[in-house]
C-alpha cells in the first residue's frame, strides 16, 4: 500500500505512478540534494519533479544547449566555458587566432569548376 503524507490529490498521483518501472540515473550529490530540498519545500517528490521535466522535454518545452554546428553541450562543457570566461580573455590572443585563420584561408586557392564537368 502506498503511504500518503500530504493531500488526497497527491495520494491519487502517487497511486497512479506506483506501477511504473523503476529507472536509474547518475546525478552528482550536490545537484541531487539541492533538487531534493527544493522539491520537499514545494511538497513534491523528486520523482514528480523529474517526470514533469521529462514531459516538458519530450513536448519540446526544454531544449539542451546546442552549438551552431549542432553539437549538444554537456554540463561539463558549460562549466569549462564558464571557467574560461571567469579567467578572462586576452584580446591579443584572440586576434592572433583570427590572424592565423585568415592567413590559412589565403593559402587555399579558389577553384572554379565548369558546370559541364
Amino acid at each position: 500500500m502506498v503511504s500518503c503524507r500530504a493531500t488526497p490529490a497527491r495520494c491519487a498521483r502517487v497511486r497512479s505512478v506506483a506501477k511504473t518501472p523503476v529507472r536509474n540515473l547518475r546525478v552528482d550529490d550536490e545537484l541531487w540534494y539541492a533538487a531534493l530540498a527544493r522539491a520537499r519545500s514545494e511538497q513534491f517528490t523528486l520523482a514528480e519533479v523529474v517526470r514533469t521535466f521529462l514531459r516538458a522535454y519530450v513536448a519540446g518545452g526544454i531544449t539542451p544547449y546546442v552549438t551552431a554546428t549542432g553539437r549538444v553541450l554537456t554540463d561539463a562543457d558549460i562549466a569549462a566555458l564558464a571557467d574560461e570566461a571567469e579567467r578572462g580573455y586576452n584580446p591579443a590572443e584572440i586576434q592572433a587566432v583570427r590572424d592565423r585563420e585568415q592567413a590559412l584561408e589565403k593559402l587555399v586557392p579558389t577553384v572554379r569548376i565548369d558546370e559541364e564537368l
